[in-house]
């Protein structure tokens, strides 16, 4: 999934074909498509990969600070999680 993400973030969806992805990841077509039968389930992985680790990463418990040290707090997680 990583070398899938670095693909589709600098090549773009379209321009991002499986071979290339197994490619990417060493590993053959075929075990590619024993764990994503298509590029749209792969998608769709990733995506709910990338949701929990931002759930996760947000639900860090700040409620006791105040507002501002709040907002700094998730902002700053925010920042360096997307980056």
């Amino acid at each position: 999934m990583e070398a899938a993400i670095k693909l589709l973030v600098e090549n773009g969806l379209h321009a991002t074909p499986m071979s290339a992805l197994a490619k990417a990841a060493n590993t053959g077509m075929s075990t590619i498509y024993n764990y994503f039968s298509t590029k749209e389930i792969l998608i769709n992985t990733i995506y709910v990969v990338i949701k929990h680790k931002e759930e996760a990463l947000l639900s860090t418990s700040v409620s006791m600070r105040p507002v501002k040290t709040q907002f700094e707090h998730y902002y700053a997680l925010g920042i360096e999680f997307y980056l």
